[in-house]
């Protein structure tokens, strides 16, 4: 009796492998899909936040840029924010200096951002 494997049984252990493979490689592209997604959202927060804080600091400090009430394009915009910055998009000032709409293109999504409502990636750009 010899020790070993067959050439059957190599060809099975291969072929439940790749059936393995086929399975779960979509979903491994789907979660990180999804991260990136995420991750685009979660930078658009952090630039929303820098700019509302960059605001109210220049009430009290001239060195920082004021951005009153209005429509701006984001490329006009001076923030100082670790981290990425939209490529393009606009946002929506109110008087209180508070970020109220977003359209901006950040790490290759486009985030539409609107404040009280959910933050969502509307496709890429």
């Amino acid at each position: 009796m010899k020790n070993g494997f067959t050439l059957i049984e190599l060809l099975a252990v291969i072929v439940i492998l790749a059936i393995i493979g086929l399975i779960t490689t979509p979903k491994v592209l789907d979660m990180i899909e999804k991260s990136k997604e995420d991750k685009a959202i979660d930078s658009t927060y952090v630039y929303i936040e820098a700019l509302e804080k960059q605001n109210i600091m220049a009430i009290f400090d001239k060195k920082y840029n004021l951005y009153l009430e209005g429509e701006y394009q984001v490329d006009k915009i001076k923030v100082q924010v670790k981290g990425e910055q939209p490529t393009s998009g606009t946002l929506k000032i109110n008087n209180k200096y508070e970020v109220i709409e977003a359209l901006i293109c950040m790490d290759g999504y486009l985030v539409k951002y609107k404040i009280n409502e959910k933050t969502k990636t509307i496709g890429k750009c």
